[in-house]
């Protein structure tokens, strides 16, 4: 089904020695792929068979139970309104990815999607810290807000600017 699909993202949930993952990896051109498995000694074998088959640098291996939930998820997503991309210094916008910095007509794009879907992958009382443009603080905390963050505070930058967003989850 996905012969005529090239830089694939792939998850294989336990992973066990690798073989699926390996082949994978070893048929489908340009994929990637992450092998989880929460044995230390599957990863361990998993990782010798992917060197021995040359795919190792198309794999990550880590120790993971499929439903495991996170403490602590954090992010710097891309916060530039769309509008204001040609405004920015030639150093920014002439040498970073369009992708790493426009976030949509109002900037939060990123910042509602990822706080909606952090939600299935935060323990209690997980936490959510965001790195915002000069100007988001405010609305950052409402969109976490809005989903049912707590505790939400900011931390100021050098200049003073409210530059980081946090908040806890309760589930």
């Amino acid at each position: 089904i996905c012969n005529n699909r090239t830089g694939l993202n792939i998850l294989d949930i336990g992973t066990g020695s690798g073989a699926i993952t390996i082949s994978l990896a070893k048929y489908l051109d340009k994929s990637h792929v992450i092998s989880a498995d929460i044995s230390d000694i599957a990863l361990e074998i998993a990782s010798k068979n992917a060197i021995s088959n040359n795919v190792d640098e198309r794999i990550d291996f880590i120790k993971s139970d499929v439903f495991s939930k996170f403490d602590l998820i954090v992010s710097n997503p891309p916060y530039i309104r769309k509008a204001d991309i040609d405004g920015l210094d030639r150093q920014v916008k002439d040498f970073e990815p369009y992708n790493a910095l426009e976030g949509g007509e109002d900037g939060l794009d990123f910042y509602r999607k990822i706080t909606k879907e952090s939600k299935a992958f935060l323990k209690n009382k997980g936490i959510l810290a965001y790195e915002v443009g000069h100007d988001q603080a405010q609305d950052v905390s409402q969109i976490m807000q809005e989903n049912g963050f707590e505790g939400i505070y900011t931390k100021c930058d050098l200049q003073g600017f409210e530059r980081v967003v946090i908040g806890f989850y309760n589930n």
